[in-house]
């Protein structure tokens, strides 16, 4: 039953008459463009249906409206929103997980013309909640299409998509939509979430899109909402804008996504883009506008954070080219942070600008893998045609405090460019030149962190080029090259979407025969050709120095780095004198050959007098690492270009055994592990369990090991990856605080499955590290809930929810219940430390109850809920 009335000037209103539990629509049913319909039950729309809202839909508090598959809602330049001046609980769009998304198997919402969703608790959900508050994985496959203005305001959660890749093209996309928080959001006991939840799907697109806070009252950075979350799920974003969140976008990966984030501004947030454990995304042509933190509010007694463009955590295979990193101030802000990149080959660059920034690029962890480590030559992270501060007029620059800095054991490739004239160096740029009027400094590099070698053009004429305000020597070798640095010749745009596919597979076949040629003629060449020979011989300590030193000898000047390293540090120690000898018949040494040897507990005589054989120049060995290193950077850019668009144009798995051949062919240990995650992306987990049950025989961690293990384990069978990512909460909290790259794997799952919540870690020139694990439990501000309550008034029940802190014995937790008049209606202890409880509200007045979880009699959980009729 309805009741119809108008009003002059305001058209007819309608309002329904059935309260309380859900209404299934019978009918088609349109809210005409000058029309107001109020709700007072949830809606369903069934298989055929449609509900077309022109004009406005007003739901009661908690309702929702719940999309059977089949069903179709479109807001078509209407709104919807709550009816009592509060939240609703939004849309719930249920599909059919194994079939396509055609209209029969699916539910789907279309919005357009600038239809909007306002005060939801959750706008729209591809997919429901179980009641114990897991995704319900037989309900996922629905879909969302949002177009010409649509709107999702003051949602605290705009969007959240389930689980649903399969072998089906997702039809979910977003143009030119808004999401925004203003100064009519509701509640401010609530914070905004992600606006956008992304978890287990693929192919979804943002373009044109704003994720925006316009609130014109205080409020800390931390409340501000955040922009996109995606937890093993590929998407793209193109031309958005993010403004004034917490954070625009952020990642977490098990590996191996189709990420692209390209040509978007992000201005005034806290961060801009976080990826953790990201393989193979996409971060050009963007603009990164880096708050000063100065700017920001903070909540009362907590320090203030250090805001970022973009971080790389525990992330490889990126591509970062032609972005552009500033800020308005130089104050605490970082242009990009890379922690725990792993020790493949990977690039920052070509071309991103950085300027007036505390810090353009910020290097912790390990990043790199050295010849003395076991690797054929040294790999890792590199530099390559970056302007690192700008000139504005001649002797007018925006600079850079550091313009890269090295931290928390920071580690980059040894080698940054070629020293030869035949291929160019790295290209970089380091405005303004040295020696600058202010405290610019063109590398820092802490004392926990390794030495490198900086290769570069020439260094009179281009002396921007020429890094050389740094901490000084030993960390940073400056070497010359003979060539002159044309940026326009030596830095071109090499974006891998501008690539043909084929082109990139013949780009990896020409620097692979290239590598493999300089690789023969250096195994033949240098350590006299049987460099295992001379690693075993130093190994033994039945052999005496004397031999040892005879043999190395013959083996000079083409002794290795890896070699002349071990000998310093062996046990037991060789003569000093023959250590000498053999480091003098080998000079000039790399840099990290001299660390060692000061580091040595040889008499200072012998280091001195090496130190006084070495006349700055490069010796025999070094340059054919250095032209190693290149070409083999060449060879893996191609390889993973390839494999990106593949991956991306391979939505019939035509492409299947190209991309495995080529995550294959000659992979080290490292890029195996990218092998597995794009067989754990494909479902294909036979082949993941077999090259698992290879990890003894490689250079793979423990750690790596447990938690792919658990990834496994959870991916084969969805429905229960909860309770197994739950059964194996210790283990992945403990490798989450490494200083690691499969850390960031830990955290990953940890995120994605609601039992933990991790803080990005930036560790400033001079700053000691933080802890990595957020301390929740500290900040009312950003504590992580004990509790929760879902009321279900179509069944009158309502379920208790509680995970208590790791241990905190149950049998000392009550709980209890309460009326607004205080009246207790329930009141027991624990029996488990994470549970459900399902308790009956039939004969319970509509009202406000609480729900309190009590510690020794201290409170330490009070959640406020509404029960309905």
């Amino acid at each position: 039953m309805r009741y119809f009335s108008s009003t002059f000037g305001r058209g007819a209103w309608r309002v329904d008459l059935v309260r309380n539990g859900m209404q299934t629509l019978n009918a088609d049913l349109t809210v005409q463009a000058d029309e107001e319909l109020v709700f007072t039950s949830s809606l369903e729309v069934g298989p055929g249906l449609t509900l077309t809202v022109l004009g406005e839909l007003l739901m009661p508090d908690d309702a929702v409206i719940r999309v059977q598959p089949g069903g179709r809602v479109v807001v078509n330049g209407g709104v919807i929103n709550n009816a009592c001046g509060g939240m609703w609980r939004g849309i719930e769009v249920l599909g059919t997980p194994n079939q396509p998304q055609l209209a029969q198997y699916q539910g789907r919402v279309i919005m357009q013309n600038g239809g909007t969703i306002e005060n939801a608790t959750l706008g729209v959900s591809l997919g429901v909640r179980n009641e114990n508050g897991t995704p319900d994985l037989s309900t996922t496959g629905g879909y969302l299409i949002c177009s010409t203005g649509a709107t999702f305001l003051n949602c605290q959660q705009a969007v959240q998509a389930y689980d649903y890749t399969g072998a089906f093209t997702n039809k979910t996309k977003f143009y030119n939509t808004t999401f925004e928080i203003n100064d009519d959001w509701l509640f401010e006991e609530e914070i905004p979430w992600y606006q956008v939840v992304l978890r287990g799907v693929t192919n979804i697109k943002f373009q044109g899109c704003d994720f925006v806070n316009t609130r014109t009252d205080e409020f800390s950075i931390l409340d501000a909402g955040k922009g996109i979350a995606a937890s093993n799920s590929g998407f793209h974003v193109t031309n958005s804008h993010f403004e004034n969140l917490a954070l625009g976008i952020g990642v977490k990966s098990l590996g191996f996504d189709d990420i692209k984030i390209s040509e978007n501004t992000f201005t005034g947030n806290l961060g801009g883009v976080s990826l953790r454990y990201s393989g193979l995304a996409e971060i050009v042509e963007n603009t990164f506008v880096v708050s000063d933190p100065s700017d920001l509010t903070w909540p009362t007694g907590e320090a203030a954070q250090e805001p970022f463009g973009l971080y790389l955590g525990g992330s490889t295979g990126y591509e970062v080219e032609e972005n552009l990193f500033y800020s308005s101030n130089i104050h605490k802000n970082v242009g990009v942070a890379i922690r725990n990149s792993g020790n493949h080959y990977n690039r920052i660059g070509f071309n991103n600008e950085f300027h007036t920034l505390e810090v353009g690029a910020l290097v912790m962890g390990d990043n790199r893998y050295d010849p003395a480590e076991g690797a054929t030559q040294a790999t890792g992270l590199v530099f390559r045609c970056n302007d690192l501060g700008i000139q504005v007029t001649p002797g007018v620059y925006s600079e850079l405090n550091y313009s890269i800095a090295l931290t928390n054991e920071g580690e980059i490739s040894m080698h940054q460019g070629v020293i030869t004239a035949v291929v160019p160096g790295a290209g970089n740029r380091f405005y303004p030149v040295c020696p600058p009027t202010t405290t610019d400094k063109e590398f820092y590099v802490d004392d926990s962190s390794p030495e490198l070698s900086f290769h570069n053009y020439i260094p009179f004429a281009q002396s921007e080029t020429r890094p050389d305000c740094n901490t000084g020597l030993p960390y940073v070798g400056v070497m010359a090259s003979e060539i002159d640095f044309v940026k326009e010749v030596h830095c071109p745009s090499d974006l891998s979407s501008g690539g043909v596919i084929g082109d990139f597979r013949d780009r990896y076949y020409q620097n692979k025969a290239i590598y493999v040629t300089l690789l023969e003629v250096y195994k033949d060449t240098v350590n006299g050709g049987d460099t295992q020979f001379l690693l075993d011989l130093i190994d033994d300590e039945f052999v005496s120095s004397f031999e040892i030193r005879n043999e190395m000898l013959l083996a000079s000047p083409r002794v290795t780095d890896r070699v002349l390293i071990a000998a310093i540090e062996r046990d037991p120690a060789m003569n000093p004198w023959h250590v000498a000898q053999v480091l003098l018949a080998n000079s000039p040494l790399p840099q990290n050959v001299l660390t060692a040897l000061n580091r040595s507990d040889f008499d200072d005589y012998y280091k001195e007098l090496v130190e006084d054989g070495q006349n700055g120049g490069v010796s025999y060995t070094m340059i054919m690492e250095s032209e190693l290193s290149y070409f083999d950077g060449l060879k893996e850019s191609a390889r993973m270009d390839f494999v990106r668009q593949a991956f991306r144009q391979d939505s019939t798995l035509a492409l299947n055994d190209s991309i495995i051949h080529y995550l294959s062919d000659d992979a080290d240990d490292e890029q195996l592990k990218t092998l597995m995650a794009y067989h754990l992306k494909r479902g294909q987990y036979q082949q993941a369990e077999a090259l698992l049950a290879q990890a003894p025989n490689l250079r793979w961690t423990n750690d790596y090991v447990d938690v792919i293990s658990i990834v496994v384990d959870a991916l084969k069978d969805t429905a229960s990856a909860d309770g197994v990512i739950a059964a194996n909460e210790t283990t992945l909290l403990a490798v989450a605080n490494e200083h690691s790259s499969e850390a960031y794997l830990a955290q990953s799952l940890l995120e994605t499955y609601g039992l933990a919540e991790y803080e990005e870690v930036i560790v400033m020139p001079g700053v000691q590290p933080r802890s990595m694990k957020a301390e929740k439990e500290n900040t009312a501000v950003k504590r992580k809930a004990l509790a929760s309550v879902h009321p279900n008034p179509t069944k009158d029940m309502a379920y208790l929810n509680w995970r208590l802190p790791e241990g905190m014995p149950s049998h000392e937790v009550s709980m209890a219940v309460y009326s607004v008049h205080g009246q207790r209606l329930l009141v027991d202890f624990l029996n488990t430390e994470v549970g459900i409880r399902e308790i009956n509200t039939a004969n319970w007045s509509p009202g406000l109850y609480l729900f309190q979880l009590r510690h020794d009699e201290r409170l330490i959980e009070s959640i406020r809920f509404e029960v309905i009729r």
